[in-house]
């Protein structure tokens, strides 16, 4: 398999403050992007969630999510060829991924980065994404344990990540979303993980990612596809915080000699 990479630049090391909005459930937190600054929410895990920059095009023809997801009012599922849940476009837009599919951030090699497409009805129409986490496993997995809810409960190898992980405070973890621009075609979320979650797993391991919307009231699912992928995006640093030039040339040379290894090994 083929390693991809989005290196074109290696600039801020370091990323905006977080913004903790609310806590209206008790062992739960609201994580508003509608009201967060530019540079996103930094989660206590290292973990970043921004708004998109809307001229960024989406849409099926432009992209190739590896997970496409479409129910009302809420939908959960994760990737593979098979599909299971709310999955659509099984085997073509929602897919087996692999470790050496994915992408870091453009500007941040400390982070593997994923753009999300929200597609609802109407114009400001909000969203909530409630659950995201991620597994790794040397072997196909498929599982479709379901609690007495209807929520997922199973195992898709080794637990990498979750947004509900004790780092993050406990369960019931939510990022809000306002769809200002309804419909698909333009990327929505983006969501950055600190690559230290996927160090020195081989590049033909299974990433699968599952998650779950319209759990929060008032923020239910009611439009097409969620759809996601792995896209180089950007993680914006603070302009204190950025290297100079001839460190980051020096830095793109050494990062050329390791084209040969994986993108995810250990330092």
């Amino acid at each position: 398999m083929k390693t991809k990479f989005n290196l074109s630049a290696v600039l801020g090391m370091a990323v905006a403050a977080s913004l903790v909005l609310e806590t209206p459930l008790a062992n739960a937190t609201l994580f508003d992007l509608s009201t967060a600054p530019i540079s996103g929410v930094t989660l206590p895990d290292g973990s970043i969630y921004q708004a998109n920059d809307p001229a960024t095009s989406t849409g099926t023809g432009v992209i190739n999510p590896f997970l496409s997801l479409q129910a009302d009012p809420s939908e959960q599922g994760y990737n593979t060829n098979a599909g299971d849940f709310d999955t659509k476009r099984n085997g073509q837009y929602t897919t087996d991924l692999m470790v050496g599919d994915l992408k870091l951030a453009s500007n941040n090699i400390n982070y593997v980065s994923f753009l999300i497409d929200v597609n609802q009805n109407n114009n400001a129409t909000k969203i909530s994404l409630d659950r995201l986490m991620i597994w790794t496993s040397p072997t196909a997995m498929s599982s479709s344990a379901v609690d007495a809810n209807g929520n997922f409960i199973g195992s898709l190898g080794t637990l990498r990540y979750d947004l509900d992980s004790t780092a993050n405070g406990g369960s019931s973890n939510s990022v809000l979303y306002i769809d200002g621009l309804s419909g698909s075609g333009a990327g929505d979320i983006r969501v950055f993980i600190p690559r230290s979650v996927f160090a020195g797993l081989a590049l033909d391991q299974y990433i699968y990612m599952y998650q779950q919307w319209g759990t929060t009231p008032g923020y239910e699912t009611n439009g097409g596809f969620e759809e996601t992928l792995s896209f180089g995006t950007i993680v914006i640093p603070e302009a204190t915080s950025l290297i100079p030039l001839g460190l980051v040339m020096a830095a793109g040379i050494g990062l050329h000699l390791l084209r040969r290894r994986s993108i995810l090994a250990a330092a």
